[in-house]
């Protein structure tokens, strides 16, 4: 821990800025258990969007699964940002996260309200604690960081008023203005850090690289527990069937060959390249919204497929097959936009992902798509392996 945040008191110590190259700076108890936390109500998203796939009701399940992943999301992407500058582990500030957590599992149990009712109100209340902890956290740091206190007001009043912009769309608007509404504060939601950090560049706020890095590698395998979760019900299903079921091996074949696919290509290197500048690590940062959504809903799809071979669903084989697929590709692209795409060293680099990712979504109009699909990602491993190895 860096010197300057050394304890005044047992219980309380300035916040003071972390330094960006303290050595062995890793997640901490609280931090692994925020994303235990954050993971519940990642579930409840994805069975959410799992049993409206299932029903038939694919736009609204996409457009509700996407709103409730952003609530979900933004408040855990703001704590990890927050906690790598300025984690003082004190009594105030676990406290303060403490209270976030309870805002998170608020939102995890409204969840299904969302996606029946479209009724986002209990929601918003969890996502408004969680927000207004945040709050009372940039309140100490511009009390201990004159030379940071700009960019702690900045994040002050952008995030009371986007509250209370949200209290009143949930609470007080008509119900036409939700959807309109919503998008509208998630523009201004995601517009507070990139205003907040370009205040000059003496605000602008320390993160430690490596520890930001853990951070988002430890939430993307808890997402991809998701598809490990909905691997295990069809091994499930197909074990306690009176008749051997091909199509339902063939899915859980091709479901784990995309999952330790994925796991593979995320973890392959290391995204250091990606914080050379403010504007490339914000992209790298916001990028991730696609990159676990796409993971949750990997697997709401297995769900799906295990549904529907256990006549569970009211779609069709290419329907299940996408809800797959769409997500596969939908990672992959954006893994290409943080990882390959900046670097560009050859044309493999510029092609190899962006052309599976249309392969794989062709995938789901063949016999055994899921499979296909595995086989097609773990064939992109291996010619990304193989041109690491060229390049090295």
């Amino acid at each position: 821990m860096n010197d300057k945040i050394q304890p005044h008191s047992r219980y309380a110590r300035p916040m003071l800025m972390r330094g960006n190259q303290e050595n062995h700076r890793a997640a901490t108890p609280l931090e692994l258990l925020y994303d235990l936390v954050s993971v519940i109500a990642i579930a409840s998203a994805a069975a959410g969007l799992h049993h409206a796939i299932s029903a038939d009701h694919i736009f609204e399940g996409l457009l509700t699964f996407s709103m409730v992943f952003f609530a979900i999301w933004w408040p855990w992407m703001n704590f990890t940002w927050f906690a790598s500058s300025y984690d003082s582990d004190d009594v105030p500030y676990r406290i303060a996260i403490l209270v976030q957590m309870v805002g998170a599992l608020i939102l995890a149990a409204s969840v299904g309200d969302v996606f029946e009712n479209f009724d986002f109100r209990v929601g918003a209340i969890g996502f408004i604690i969680m927000r207004l902890a945040l709050v009372s956290q940039w309140i100490r740091v511009a009390k201990h960081n004159p030379e940071h206190r700009i960019t702690a007001q900045r994040s002050i009043v952008g995030l009371v008023l986007c509250q209370i912009a949200w209290t009143l769309l949930n609470f007080v608007a008509p119900e036409t203005f939700l959807l309109p509404g919503f998008f509208i504060l998630v523009a201004c939601e995601l517009f507070i850090p990139a205003f907040a950090d370009s205040a000059s560049t003496a605000d602008t706020t320390s993160f430690h690289r490596d520890h930001i890095i853990e951070r988002f590698g430890l939430l993307t395998i808890i997402v991809l527990g998701e598809s490990l979760l909905a691997i295990t019900l069809a091994i499930t299903a197909l074990t306690h069937g009176e008749l051997f079921n091909i199509d339902m091996l063939a899915m859980i074949v091709g479901a784990l060959l995309i999952m330790f696919a994925c796991w593979w290509l995320y973890f392959d290197e290391a995204d250091h390249h990606m914080f050379s500048s403010f504007r490339s690590t914000f992209i790298w940062g916001y990028s991730h919204f696609f990159i676990f959504g796409a993971l949750a809903a990997l697997g709401a799809g297995l769900a799906v497929m295990v549904d529907f071979f256990t006549d569970h669903s009211k779609i069709s084989l290419v329907t299940a097959t996408a809800s797959v697929t769409i997500p596969t590709a939908i990672f992959l692209l954006f893994l290409w936009f943080i990882h390959e795409r900046p670097k560009q060293k050859s044309m493999m680099d510029l092609l190899l992902f962006p052309v599976f990712s249309v392969l794989i979504v062709l995938a789901s109009f063949a016999p055994f798509g899921v499979l296909l699909a595995g086989v097609l990602l773990a064939i992109c491993v291996a010619l990304h392996m193989n041109q690491r190895t060229r390049e090295a």
